[in-house]
């Protein structure tokens, strides 16, 4: 990939130089420490690692691309990291975080920057309500119409990187895709006091409080809501969301196939 221009997924056939894909993910990195937040960290036993986050990354520090059961480790590590931070839920069994079946059989995003993954977001598209509620450990009312739906969920960001806009891009990259697809709405389940359902409410998401919940990772602190984005407001929301992140878009260039949903 060296010498050539790396794609800027924005939807305005636009292409970003490696060299100021590089500057602009240099000043992303830089960002969070100079806005005071909570300082970087690493989770336990990172130290040495990202070899192949660096490898996948030559000409540009910071990507977004698909991550594997390569990546289980990192994974893992950052879902663990962040799950015990959570002010909306008590994390009570994390081995149920790591890498499985349903992550091989999914779609998992990841944002990678410095070395190391910092944000990570799974998508899996499911056919039929009894699909939805399994993958999302509540009860879902909606109808046949809502479905084939894609499942958003397992999001991470590593500590420092909560108010950076790279969750935000991951789910970019999602709606993209499922605006391709034979999608019919988002489903994801959120906590009352979660920072995103802002966005996501100005994004056109609606929120529904499920008659039952049964996350068998933690227990809740927050009520949970079932965020439900129905197809005749993708696009508006994806142009929206595309806006909003613009400028992390240029820093993290999408690195890889193109992304496909599956139905």
């Amino acid at each position: 990939m060296r010498g050539r221009n790396v794609r800027r997924p924005t939807g305005e056939g636009r292409s970003i130089s490696v060299a100021a894909a590089r500057e602009a993910c240099e000043r992303h990195l830089a960002a969070p420490l100079a806005l005071r937040v909570t300082p970087v960290v690493k989770a336990a036993g990172e130290v040495g690692g990202g070899t192949m986050a660096a490898a996948r990354a030559t000409d540009a520090a910071c990507v977004i691309d698909r991550a594997s059961a390569r990546d289980a480790k990192e994974v893992f590590r950052l879902r663990v990291a962040a799950y015990s931070h959570a002010a909306e839920f008590e994390l009570t069994r994390p081995e149920l975080l790591r890498w499985g079946p349903h992550d091989d059989a999914a779609v998992v995003l990841a944002a990678r920057g410095g070395g190391r993954m910092l944000s990570t977001l799974r998508g899996v598209v499911v056919a039929d309500r009894d699909a939805a509620e399994a993958e999302l450990t509540c009860t879902v009312s909606f109808g046949p119409e809502a479905f084939p739906a894609l499942v958003l969920g397992k999001g991470a960001t590593l500590r420092g990187y909560g108010r950076s806009g790279l969750h935000s891009a991951l789910r970019f990259h999602f709606l993209a895709a499922a605006l391709e697809g034979r999608v019919n709405s988002v489903l994801g389940l959120v906590y009352a006091s979660a920072p995103r359902t802002n966005l996501m409410r100005q994004l056109g998401y609606e929120f529904h409080v499920p008659a039952r919940l049964w996350d068998p990772e933690g227990v809740p602190i927050q009520p949970g809501l079932l965020a439900h984005l129905s197809r005749r407001r993708l696009a508006s929301a994806h142009e929206r969301l595309a806006s909003e992140v613009a400028d992390v878009l240029a820093a993290y260039p999408w690195h890889g196939d193109a992304l496909r949903l599956d139905s």
